[in-house]
C-alpha cells in the first residue's frame, strides 16, 4: 500500500495504513471500513452509478475479507435520509423532479450487500452539514466541523 493520502475524494475510493477521511457529503454516501490491515473509504457520488471508477471500487471492496473486517459506517450526505434516500427538498430533487430519491440508494445497496462483511456496517446518521469532516482511524469512527479548515481546503466549495 503506497498510497501517499487518507483523504478520500468525492466518487472515489481510498485505502491508507492509519486512517480515512472525507467531507463535502451533499448527496454523497460515505462508507469507511477498518480491517486488520489498512483502512477504506468510499466517497460515493453520482458519478459511481454511471460507472465511473466502479472497476477499481469493486476491485478492493471485493479484496475485503470478512474475518479481516473490524468495524465499517454508512454515513449519508446532509441532502439523504437515514435510508440513504435523497430528501425532497434537496438542490438535485428541486432542480431535476423526475430523479427516482432511491435510485443512487438501491445501486449503492445493491453493490455492498452482496458482500458478507455488510451485515456488520453501522449504519449512521446523515451529517448536518456538507463541511463536516468524517474520519475513522485507531480511535474509531469521527465527525467534525471547522469552517476555517473546510474553506481553506476545499475552494471551489469555500463560497457557498
Amino acid at each position: 500500500m503506497g498510497e501517499s493520502t487518507s483523504f478520500c475524494e468525492m466518487g472515489n475510493i481510498q485505502i491508507h495504513k492509519k486512517e480515512i477521511w472525507t467531507t463535502g457529503l451533499n448527496t454523497c454516501i460515505f462508507l469507511c471500513i477498518k480491517t486488520k490491515k489498512c483502512y477504506i473509504g468510499w466517497h460515493f457520488n453520482y458519478c459511481n452509478t454511471r460507472g465511473v471508477n466502479m472497476n477499481r471500487i469493486k476491485f478492493i471492496l471485493d479484496s475485503i475479507k470478512k474475518n479481516e473486517f473490524i468495524e465499517g459506517y454508512i454515513i449519508p450526505g446532509e441532502d439523504r435520509n437515514k435510508d440513504l434516500s435523497l430528501k425532497p427538498n434537496c438542490k438535485t430533487m428541486k432542480m431535476n423532479k423526475q430523479t427516482n430519491p432511491f435510485e443512487s440508494r438501491n445501486y449503492f445497496l445493491y453493490i455492498l450487500k452482496k458482500y458478507k462483511w455488510y451485515k456488520k456496517i453501522s449504519h449512521k446518521n446523515p451529517v448536518k452539514s456538507y463541511k463536516h469532516f468524517i474520519m475513522l482511524d485507531k480511535d474509531g469512527l469521527k465527525k467534525a466541523q471547522n469552517d476555517n479548515l473546510f474553506n481553506e481546503n476545499c475552494i471551489l466549495d469555500a463560497g457557498k
